[in-house]
């Protein structure tokens, strides 16, 4: 079985070079469930009414930006809220998101 959560997600974010160019970033996030589906053999049933509509997430990460003005930043988003909203569905149900950015900075 396949689930599919679909999240906006809100993150506030704080960065701190310790190089030049080196960043670490932390902060916060809220993320309000837009839709949520299961697949079975047969059909998706909608399961938004099993879910919480808010979760609330801390992201850590770090980037690096060029001279030049390219950028890479990986980020991991560790979810703090069980979403499960239904006793005996699952008893926890969090998520983690590792990203990947790559970027391009007009001004240097």
């Amino acid at each position: 079985m396949e689930a599919r959560y679909n999240f906006l997600n809100i993150p506030i974010m704080a960065k701190y070079y310790v190089l030049k160019g080196l960043s670490i970033e932390l902060g916060p996030q809220i993320g309000f469930l837009l839709s949520a589906e299961q697949e079975n053999e047969v059909q998706n049933i909608d399961v938004k009414d099993r879910l919480k509509s808010i979760d609330f997430e801390v992201n850590f990460g770090i980037a690096y930006k060029f001279s030049n003005g390219l950028s890479f930043g990986l980020r991991y988003n560790a979810g703090l809220t069980n979403i499960n909203d239904v006793t005996g569905f699952l008893d926890e149900n969090r998520y983690g998101v590792v990203q990947l950015s790559i970027g391009y900075f007009l001004r240097k």
